[in-house]
């Protein structure tokens, strides 16, 4: 039992301690704590002691290496991500100024192409009976808005509208889409997307268009390639033929 006197307390301790073991044929080290009122408490074996401390660095650096390696995975993959977009938005500029090209060089082509005379035939006499001429087939589709969206860059311009199914029946159907936009500044011809030769300003190769098909509506977004700064257009021509290649819808839109 422990006295009031914590001098000789500790000093029996030590001295208990310090004697030699007969039944014990290795040392082992023990902590001995001693509070301000003089209690003495035993903490157990050293070597435990310092096992579970040595344990719990070792889990802590496992930890913290599973850490690091996930922090450097997700980096790389967002970087892989980055370069990929990159590459795309690079890959996109390129087919962009392709088109771009190719429109004008039929464009000039469609300018360079002289009309042949009509040969000259033998005048007839008027007929008194004329063929009716058919009536021009009524629109199958309507589009009320366009939506204009430049990207950050200005190297793009992504118009977005709406179609609507204008037939009575509401049947499916499905045709083709072209947008014509006017010449910029320096420009002489106008800019048909998808694509093509245009006859008198309306495209002459319905099959050439952008798809589409529905029964009640649909979305649908084309992306002009642009210069950065302000558009040297203000407004675009939709046509939109049926599926026979007739020409069932034209109109301008004010951007």
């Amino acid at each position: 039992m422990p006295s009031d006197d914590y001098t000789k307390d500790l000093q029996g301790e030590l001295a208990r301690y310090a004697l030699p073991n007969p039944y014990r044929h290795t040392r082992q080290w023990r902590l001995l704590f001693v509070s301000t009122d003089g209690r003495m408490v035993h903490s157990g074996n050293y070597r435990r002691v310092v096992t579970a401390t040595l344990i719990c660095m070792g889990l802590l650096l496992i930890a913290l290496a599973i850490i690091t390696g996930l922090w450097l995975h997700t980096r790389n993959t967002l970087t892989e991500s980055i370069l990929r977009e990159r590459n795309l938005s690079t890959t996109l500029a390129r087919q962009t100024a392709d088109q771009e090209l190719l429109m004008a060089r039929l464009a000039l082509a469609e300018k360079n192409v002289k009309p042949k005379a009509p040969e000259a035939t033998p005048a007839k006499a008027p007929s008194k009976t004329k063929k009716p001429v058919a009536p021009p087939a009524p629109p199958f589709i309507r589009v009320d808005a366009m939506d204009a969206q430049r990207t950050e860059d200005g190297s793009f311009l992504n118009i977005t509208f709406k179609i609507a199914n204008d037939t009575p029946e509401k049947k499916r159907i499905k045709g083709t889409l072209f947008l014509v936009v006017p010449p910029g500044k320096g420009e002489t011809a106008q800019r048909c997307l998808p694509p093509a030769l245009l006859k008198k300003g309306v495209p002459s190769d319905p099959g050439r268009g952008e798809g589409f098909k529905m029964r009640n509506f649909t979305n649908h977004t084309f992306t002009i390639g642009t210069d950065p700064g302000t558009l040297p257009f203000k407004e675009v021509t939709l046509y939109g033929f049926d599926q026979g290649g007739a020409l069932r819808y034209k109109k301008k839109f004010t951007l």
